[in-house]
């Protein structure tokens, strides 16, 4: 768990200094339902996540935050 608040500190110092979207890139990312996405793009915009693009582009102006081999959860 602690190896997550950097993490989610560095998430809400991007929210509320750039108006631009952030982009989230994982190894997977398992929704509520139980399906696995693989290389997920996670689109968060205005402190919101927008849309969940599988092994997708991101957008140009975005800030990118490239998680890895983590797996992204709900919750």
């Amino acid at each position: 768990m602690k190896k997550f608040l950097p993490l989610l500190l560095l998430l809400i110092n991007f929210s509320t200094i750039h108006a631009q979207p952030i982009v989230l890139k994982a190894k997977s990312l398992i929704d509520g339902t139980g399906k696995t996405i693989n290389h997920p793009i996670v689109i968060i915009e205005d402190k919101k996540i927008t849309s969940i693009i599988e092994n997708g582009t991101s957008p140009k102006n975005a800030t990118i935050v490239d998680l890895g081999d983590y797996t992204l959860l709900p919750g």
